[in-house]
């Protein structure tokens, strides 16, 4: 009986990428229902005090300094990354604290083809669009 060894890098990549797409699964389904379209946005309030908004927004801000492009829709604002592991973390985990906080914004992730870059999607309408500016600028 011949015994490969699997080259724990190989494992670890695996790993990181399965648990990637479970995690895009998840948010997909979570947040691309019609049904939530339909619904009105009552109250566009970040959960944080003042203070934790503030740090926040700056930790985001320097984060975003790395971003390769941002394109303003009428909607929202698209936000280009790098197409790497490391950046698909970096942007799961920044939707997953953002939706505990701001579950108002509408998220959309696009990893283009080829390990191309990974397009990240905030808005839902033009008033929610002003509160993301405030995010981005």
């Amino acid at each position: 009986m011949k015994v490969y060894r699997i080259p724990t890098t190989l494992v670890m990549f695996i790993c990181a990428a399965l648990t990637t797409i479970c995690t895009v699964l998840l948010l997909y389904k979570e947040g691309d229902s019609t049904e939530g379209e339909e619904k009105q946005v009552e109250q566009i309030t970040c959960q944080l005090d003042d203070s934790e908004l503030k740090l926040r927004t700056s930790v985001f801000s320097q984060w975003l300094l790395l971003k390769e492009e941002v394109i303003e829709l009428e909607d929202g604002y698209s936000i280009r990354f790098p197409g790497n592991a490391e950046w698909t973390e970096r942007v799961i985990e920044f939707i997953k604290s953002e939706r505990l906080c701001c579950s108002f914004i509408k998220f959309k992730l696009t990893f283009e083809p080829n390990s191309g870059p990974i397009w990240l999607f905030m808005g839902g309408s033009t008033e929610i669009k002003k509160f993301v500016d405030t995010m981005i600028k």
